[in-house]
């Protein structure tokens, strides 16, 4: 979000000078703020003492970018051959994480690393925030390439089937950033996706929000430069009207805050309602502790929001089923409400799951693609719900385990939807592929770990000048340099590794090759005998 105000709490006058009259002008509110203090008191509930959490900002995102099937960098339109792909893989960012299944692109183990950050939401501590992100596509699977467009910290990447597209747009930083999935389909009937927190998250109803329910609050401003503003949706005279928030949060962290993100979406009440005591706007929300189910129309989406901006009163997002990213940007101020910590038990949301202790076996995903032989990868098997009272116990096994050997089980705790476990490897000589299989009441799920020889010492530098394609001849240029005037040069195909050449040397460190190639590769690696490699994308004449 855009000229965030510094944050703006219901028992704190407001910072922002533009904001303090027209918060002051709602209504009386200190009276109010005290007797709400008062009140919760009185009923035995903690005072909603608010608490700030970091807002979306290019800070948050320092240093961040995600690496994805050994694509790394700018890659435009870059894809990945169906047959190439693993049924599941590893999307990797500096601050960000998650598992995408290839053929439906549900979601596993999307996680907040806690790397370093001004920024940071998690107090450092490495958090799995949604176990599992799943669509129903009731019986349609994806099948095309994959395509892969990242620039920065931003990545998006799609893939179609009969029937079916779908598309997850992220941006890799430390307070969250943007993430969303979006889905299509040719008949044009909605699709359900379901959300399961991690095991350390809860939903809650928030207070700070429910104690301005029916409010009109500013979203209005003024630029820098003396511009006012107002944001996208709110009402005539600038304002927004508050109503009920759910947001997820934990006891680990008191910046860790977020909220579901529908568009074009509409949310699936279970069955469960909870009583939420207020003194002022005591209410009902039917919700669950860890899971939400969305009814997501063809070309909507599906996301989340975290940090400052899951407690922003803003406009709700509008109608959109195309190019939704660049949809409900809040040019103006939004009032800021926090959260209270710890969250009060009674507004946490209860049952944790409609069917506790039922959770099957759903995945097995590792905290990285490959390794070098020698280390350790940490897996994590995951149930599509709570586990039972005695726990679910997975075997373990390895296709090659001289090379990467795994506990033989990990047992899942009561309640619990996932565990971890170590993969230790040993040296190897060659890129040796390992079959890791989790397998639990007769569910058996696999993941594959790539163990690595150490990498030979570097002795070169290499740079790729010029990489060209033309279409009409089907060859591909290819110009190069190295700080050794004596190496072999091979360039591949970036997101296959195939093999598409050897550069010729033509003296004082330059190389350089024309070759056959039948279809553009769209982005090249050239890698140097000496160590060195480079990278670019191909234009095309």
């Amino acid at each position: 979000m855009q000229n965030q105000p510094n944050l703006i709490c219901q028992n704190k006058p407001a910072r922002d000078p533009i904001l303090a009259p027209k918060i002051q002008s709602t209504k009386p509110r200190f009276l109010r703020q005290t007797c709400v203090a008062l009140a919760s008191l009185a009923l035995g509930i903690a005072a909603y003492a608010p608490h700030s959490a970091s807002a979306a900002s290019s800070a948050g995102c320092d240093g961040g970018g995600f690496a994805i099937l050994q694509l790394s960098g700018e890659q435009k339109d870059t894809t990945v051959p169906a047959a190439s792909l693993p049924p599941t893989f590893l999307v990797k960012g500096k601050y960000v994480e998650f598992t995408v299944d290839a053929a439906t692109f549900g979601l596993y183990n999307w996680t907040l690393t806690g790397v370093a950050n001004p920024l940071d939401i998690t107090g450092g501590k490495r958090t799995v925030v949604f176990s599992s992100k799943l669509p129903d596509h009731r019986g349609l699977v994806l099948t095309s390439d994959l395509t892969v467009d990242s620039s920065g910290d931003s990545i998006v990447i799609s893939r179609e089937g009969a029937g079916l597209s779908m598309k997850i747009q992220a941006k890799d930083c430390a307070n969250g950033g943007l993430f969303q999935v979006e889905v299509e389909r040719d008949d044009l009937t909605a699709t359900v996706f379901t959300h399961i927190l991690g095991d350390s998250l809860f939903y809650y109803d928030n207070p700070n929000v429910r104690d301005l329910l029916g409010e009109n609050l500013p979203c209005s401003g003024v630029l820098p430069d003396g511009t006012p503003v107002v944001c996208n949706g709110a009402n005539p005279d600038g304002t927004v009207t508050v109503t009920a928030r759910v947001n997820f949060g934990n006891d680990l962290s008191d910046k860790f805050v977020g909220r579901d993100s529908p568009q074009v979406a509409t949310r699936i009440t279970p069955g469960f309602p909870n009583n939420i005591p207020n003194p002022f706007h005591p209410g009902v929300v039917d919700h669950l502790g860890a899971v939400s189910q969305w009814s997501v129309s063809s070309g909507g989406r599906m996301g989340q929001v975290m940090g400052e901006d899951a407690t922003e009163i803003a406009p709700a997002a509008t109608a959109c089923t195309e190019n939704c990213t660049a949809q409900n940007q809040v040019n103006g101020k939004a009032v800021v409400v926090g959260f209270p910590f710890p969250v009060p038990a009674e507004v946490r949301l209860q049952p944790r799951t409609s069917a506790p202790g039922t959770g099957l076996l759903t995945a097995v995903t590792l905290s990285a693609i490959s390794v070098s032989g020698g280390g350790t990868v940490e897996g994590l098997a995951t149930l599509n719900g709570t586990a039972p009272a005695a726990g679910v116990s997975v075997t373990l096994t390895s296709s090659n385990p001289v090379v990467a050997s795994v506990p033989a089980k990990v047992v899942i705790p009561a309640g619990a939807t996932s565990a971890k476990f170590t993969i230790t490897t040993k040296p190897v000589t060659s890129l040796t592929p390992v079959t890791l299989t989790g397998n639990a009441a007769g569910l058996t799920k696999t993941a594959i770990l790539g163990v690595n020889p150490p990498a030979p010492p570097v002795t070169d530098t290499v740079a790729v000048q010029k990489t060209e394609y033309t279409t009409k001849k089907k060859t591909l240029l290819i110009e190069a340099t190295s700080s050794s005037t004596n190496v072999t040069m091979t360039v591949s195909t970036t997101s296959t590794g195939v093999v598409l050449g050897t550069l010729a040397n033509k003296g004082g460190g330059k190389y350089q090759a024309t070759l056959s190639v039948a279809t553009n590769p769209v982005n090249i690696t050239v890698k140097s005998s000496g160590g060195g490699s480079a990278t670019r994308a191909v234009t095309v004449k």
